[in-house]
């Protein structure tokens, strides 16, 4: 009597979530073993903004870019993200800088296993895995800019696959 899978079971992909994450584990190390300089080449104008708003409400002078005007302008998720990252650093730095960039290439690497599960209950493994490697390959150019498309692109997939495993086995005219 053969057992059939649950699309829900997960167990015997294993091996190719692991190597989802060490894929996302070396570009991770990649990113951090670049001298501040390239990381800052690579850090889009807009993150900078971020970063520095985000230190000012952890040193309680609230929601401003240069101490004096306060401003609104930016994804507060994103934001509310970086504000832990500045608890632990409050004076800023290179350290929590390149913190987001961890942050951001964890969020990657969670949106590519999320969106692999989210393959496999209609896909084969291979299929899954390719789709998978496609998104960590152009995620790690988009994803790690300083902004917050990791986390757009992690709550995106995360949704989507909630909405898939809540709704698979419904009939459409209910």
């Amino acid at each position: 009597m053969t057992k059939e899978k649950s699309p829900h079971c997960y167990l015997n992909d294993n091996a190719l979530m692991i190597a989802l994450a060490a894929i996302a584990l070396l570009a991770l190390s990649l990113w951090n073993a670049l001298s501040l300089r390239g990381l800052i080449q690579i850090t889009a104008d807009d993150a900078f903004y971020y970063l520095e708003i985000a230190q000012n409400v952890i040193q309680g002078k609230g929601s401003t870019f240069d101490g004096i005007h306060l401003t609104n302008g930016y994804q507060p998720l994103w934001l509310f993200v970086l504000l832990p990252i500045f608890a632990l650093f409050p004076s800023g730095g290179e350290i929590p800088f390149r913190l987001a960039f961890v942050l951001q290439s964890v969020l990657g690497a969670l949106s590519a296993m999320v969106l692999y599960r989210l393959l496999r209950l209609g896909f084969r493994k291979t299929t899954s895995l390719l789709v998978s490697l496609v998104w960590i390959s152009w995620g790690s150019r988009y994803f790690i800019t300083g902004m917050e498309t990791a986390l757009y692109a992690f709550v995106l997939v995360i949704t989507i696959w909630f909405w898939v495993v809540r709704f698979h086995n419904r009939d459409v005219a209910e």
